[in-house]
């Protein structure tokens, strides 16, 4: 049985502290967040496939430079991932908004995908000269393009689920995600 948002809301209150540490609280003790998690855990990994056997297929294979590749990789990555947490993870229909949740949405994946791919790009060129083998510095890409993304997939997350697919009417009044319970 699903926890109301207003009970969720309380115990996070109860739990005090700053703002991620009572959200923590409210995750752990089991609000809809750990579905919801799950699923983003979900995405995260189909889209993190995707980049990587990009990243893995145009660098390895000495199709393009680390940087293309990086940039190659983000967009395989990206796309899937919008679409998979927007309609499966945060079960959003309808067109989206365009200033209320797709901006913020690139926003935030734009800042993490530049992240990647500086790292990506400033380890393509310290270990170019110093390993020859192209598969071996393509898996050290990989590496680093991956770890880039895991410092900031639950940050991400929390900015996600708070910001860009907070509950509330989409465009025409229509609830794009289950109204909070108010108990009497």
């Amino acid at each position: 049985m699903a926890v109301s948002t207003e009970a969720g809301e309380r115990r996070a209150r109860q739990a005090g502290g700053s703002g991620i540490a009572r959200w923590v609280a409210v995750m752990v003790r089991g609000d809809r967040l750990v579905p919801r998690f799950a699923r983003y855990a979900g995405a995260s990994a189909l889209s993190t496939l995707a980049s990587q056997l990009t990243l893995a297929g145009l660098y390895g294979l000495g199709r393009t430079t680390a940087g293309v590749a990086g940039v190659l990789a983000f967009v395989a990555g990206a796309v899937p991932n919008y679409l998979l947490n927007r309609y499966w993870t945060w079960r959003r229909r309808g067109r989206p908004p365009v200033r209320g949740e797709l901006l913020p949405y690139v926003a935030v994946i734009v800042a993490n995908g530049l992240v990647a791919v500086a790292l990506t790009i400033a380890v393509g060129h310290l270990v170019e000269p110093l390993v020859h083998a192209r598969p071996v510095r393509a898996v050290l890409l990989g590496v680093t393009y991956q770890s880039s993304y895991a410092v900031m997939f639950v940050v991400k997350f929390a900015v996600l689920d708070r910001l860009v697919f907070r509950r509330g009417p989409a465009p025409g009044g229509a609830a794009t995600s289950p109204a909070p319970t108010r108990s009497a």
